[in-house]
């Protein structure tokens, strides 16, 4: 798994957790507060009616259309009056269906309280009159609340995406010219990353990145030059110039197998005697422009043929 994936992983990983955290927060309260708030209308409504209803003289009809204008607001879910033995006088209710997924529904579970408060006639009591808020308007007003909260925690996730895949790439270019100049090192190539990061982490590494990159370099070229001067040494005569005995050997059977031109040819050996007692006669820097001058009349001769 590249490094771009395991980082969106868990950003979104991260994000899922505090959407859930938020929900779970904000949506808990916001149903205590409302179930609270529900009540307490329920409750004032439920008093305010029974104060109304007591005027009725006890006339049932009277009540109940009393009760209608209250439950045609669409408030209210259930309103019932009943006699002091339990039995309804009257009902009213309704079974709205809020336009929200039943998941969401059963996911805040709302725990609504029905209001009661006595409806008398003079002072004799009459009944119990009982009112139940309505929440479907609050189950839709939470379910808008829940997409507006889902949607700026996705847009939030897709932009700090895009601001990580951008933070990355601008990370990652320096680290990946890096790794071409240590491929370039393996390969004999030796690349300086002139395109220094404006971070200072990344800086200092590009920095000691070519640091070492010019090191190898000058140390690759000694090498080379140790190898040829070791060659130098190990082939050519240090005075003349010219291949010695151990060349010869070398590439002999080289020359003699090859289908080329390298086939054909002459071998000219010279021998000269006496140097040991020319060296004490005349001297051995003597001796040596002797022999160099012998080396370029041969040269001279070679070449005309």
């Amino acid at each position: 798994m590249t490094l771009f994936k395991q980082i969106t992983a868990l950003f979104t990983l991260f994000f899922l957790i505090m959407l859930a955290i938020v929900l779970a927060i904000s949506f808990g309260d916001s149903r205590d507060y409302i179930e609270n708030e529900l009540y307490i209308k329920a409750q004032n409504t439920a008093s305010a009616s029974a104060v109304t209803m007591s005027q009725a003289d006890g006339d049932i009809t009277k009540m109940s259309v009393m009760a209608d204008a209250i439950f045609d607001t669409g408030y209210y879910r259930n309103i019932v009056l009943k006699d002091m033995n339990g039995t309804n006088l009257f009902e009213k209710s309704r079974d709205d269906k809020a336009s929200v997924p039943s998941w969401f529904e059963s996911m805040l579970h709302f725990k609504m309280q029905t209001a009661r408060t006595q409806v008398s006639n003079g002072w004799q009591p009459l009944g119990i009159l009982e009112v139940t808020s309505n929440t479907t308007e609050s189950l839709e007003y939470l379910y808008g609340l829940f997409k507006k909260i889902v949607l700026v925690f996705f847009l939030s996730t897709i932009t700090g995406l895009l601001m990580i895949a951008l933070m990355l790439k601008m990370i990652l270019k320096p680290i990946q010219r890096m790794k071409n100049q240590a491929e370039g090192v393996l390969q004999n190539r030796f690349i300086l990353n002139k395109d220094i990061p404006f971070g200072s982490e990344l800086e200092r590494m590009t920095l000691a990145m070519n640091a070492l990159v010019e090191r190898m370099e000058r140390m690759h070229k000694k090498l080379i030059d140790l190898t040829v001067r070791n060659r130098e040494l190990e082939y050519n005569d240090p005075l003349t110039g010219l291949y010695n005995r151990r060349y010869f050997i070398v590439r002999y059977e080289d020359y003699i197998g090859s289908d080329d031109n390298r086939s054909s040819g002459m071998v000219i050996a010279i021998r000269l005697c006496g140097m040991m007692e020319a060296n004490k006669m005349i001297g051995y820097d003597k001796v040596d422009e002797l022999f160099k001058t012998i080396i370029m009349k041969i040269e001279k001769a070679v070449s005309a043929c």
